[in-house]
């Protein structure tokens, strides 16, 4: 995705495994704990799937999110 496609998507829109219902969830728990690491499955333009490792984090006296997406290569 372009930087202005993938802002105008939300979560759930490149998240293999995660429904919306699920995101709300875990967007609220970062709000109580300031922080969140998961794996999960992104999908790309092309429709293929990637593994990625996220940390999400809440920044309450500024009331942002961050979020760090990276690639995330199994053991081998």
């Amino acid at each position: 995705y372009t930087k202005d496609e993938l802002l105008s998507l939300n979560m759930a829109d490149f998240d293999a495994l995660e429904s919306k219902e699920d995101l709300i969830k875990k967007i609220n728990e970062v709000k109580k704990t300031g922080n969140l690491n998961f794996k999960t499955i992104h999908k790309r333009k092309d429709g293929s799937a990637i593994l990625v490792y996220e940390n999400l984090q809440y920044i309450k006296d500024k009331n942002v999110f961050k979020c760090i997406v990276r690639e995330d290569y199994p053991s081998k």
